[in-house]
């Protein structure tokens, strides 16, 4: 009665079916271990291994248990039918077809055990130590794919799997370049075709990957300030009041635009507290810190003109006052001026039109500079 208990409770633990398998359970435990960080989290990672490995030995009892039952019920079969006519003969001849089939299923649990230790592996070794950047952690999945566990076909299928169930999972730390680093290994990005037979996974992953294209396409400065947003909601400390009240309207925008890249790339939940954190705050606070100016959706646009806008007046200011001190500058001259010569003021006024003409043509140097500097983008 205790170990039904106990079975019952482990079960529950991990959230399985009473008939689940070793492959389920395998599942529900690396699900479970990419909750718990194990450097502060040791006694509940601690727990959570015991439960594992407790509830392994007692599927694979009942296995063994059902098993054995199966076979002596085989064996009863058999000696009925070895009594009939004909019957031995056919037995004989079906039986290298179970051997194979037996064989095979063997094989295939084998393949996937393979697979999931080296896949835990890979888990321990990103909490340990994260990778620092995109090749470090191309590098760790290198040495991984390298395993002789994997040496089997199957087996890197079944891995291939695992880490495309970490992903489709949600960002967790340590995760910062594992997107990259595994459609560069598995080469998801050239040969999507290889996600479908993924499952649901691999779909969450496909539609990542199509989202990426999508936001590669955008300039420079978008991708930069969209990538501070996203390495502003890796993080589970409350950011200023300034950065969230400027920041947010901007990450519900990227979240909106790419969904699933920013789940696989961001910490899944942050926006919803930020949401509430930028509900909580008084009026006046939004106000001051700029939450009724105008979205940071369309300040790198709004930049743009601003530095054109200044620039073109700070060139006019300087042109002109070039001109007015080469005017005060200029030697009289020994001979007075003809009657009919122009006048002072005729004189600034046509080095003011010179120098307007000068910045009109410059301004439609900087506008078709523009123009094709979009055009380029697209």
């Amino acid at each position: 009665m205790n170990a039904m208990m106990d079975a019952s409770a482990l079960i529950a633990r991990f959230r399985l079916h009473p008939d689940a398998s070793e492959r389920d359970l395998k599942r529900a435990y690396a699900r479970e271990l990419k909750t718990l960080d194990q450097q502060t989290q040791s006694e509940a990672f601690q727990a959570l291994r015991e439960a594992y490995e407790a509830l392994l030995l007692l599927l694979r009892s009942r296995q063994a248990d059902a098993a054995q039952g199966l076979a002596q019920v085989v064996r009863t079969n058999d000696s009925h039918l070895d009594s009939e006519p004909g019957v031995a003969a056919t037995k004989d001849s079906e039986q290298p077809q179970r051997e194979a089939a037996a064989q095979e299923h063997q094989d295939t649990a084998s393949n996937e055990a393979n697979g999931q230790a080296v896949l835990d592996c890979v888990v321990q070794q990103l909490k340990e130590r994260k990778p620092g950047s995109r090749e470090q952690a191309v590098s760790l999945l290198a040495e991984c794919m390298a395993d002789p566990r994997l040496t089997h076909l199957e087996a890197r299928q079944f891995f291939e799997l695992g880490v495309a169930s970490i992903l489709a999972s949600g960002w967790q730390p340590g995760h910062e370049f594992l997107f990259s680093a595994a459609f560069r290994t598995f080469g998801w990005r050239e040969d999507r075709s290889r996600l479908l037979y993924l499952g649901r996974d691999g779909q969450i992953v496909d539609a990542a990957i199509a989202e990426l294209v999508t936001f590669d396409t955008q300039s420079r400065l978008h991708r930069g300030q969209q990538w501070d947003v996203v390495r502003a909601l890796r993080s589970e400390t409350r950011p200023s009041t300034a950065k969230l009240v400027i920041n947010l309207p901007l990450a519900e925008h990227v979240t909106r635009l790419f969904p699933h890249w920013m789940h696989v790339v961001s910490r899944p939940g942050t926006l919803v507290t930020w949401r509430r954190w930028n509900h909580d705050l008084p009026a006046w606070r939004r106000v001051v810190a700029g939450g009724h100016a105008t979205s940071t959706i369309v300040a790198a646009p709004q930049r743009e003109n601003q530095a054109f806008i200044w620039g073109s007046a700070f060139f006019f200011v300087a042109i002109l006052i070039l001109a007015v001190t080469l005017l005060i500058l200029r030697p009289p001259s020994p001979q007075p001026a003809p009657a009919t010569g122009p006048t002072a003021a005729e004189r600034v006024r046509r080095n003011g039109e010179t120098a307007l003409d000068m910045l009109l043509e410059h301004q439609k140097r900087l506008a078709q500079d523009r123009a094709k500097s979009r055009d380029k983008e697209n």
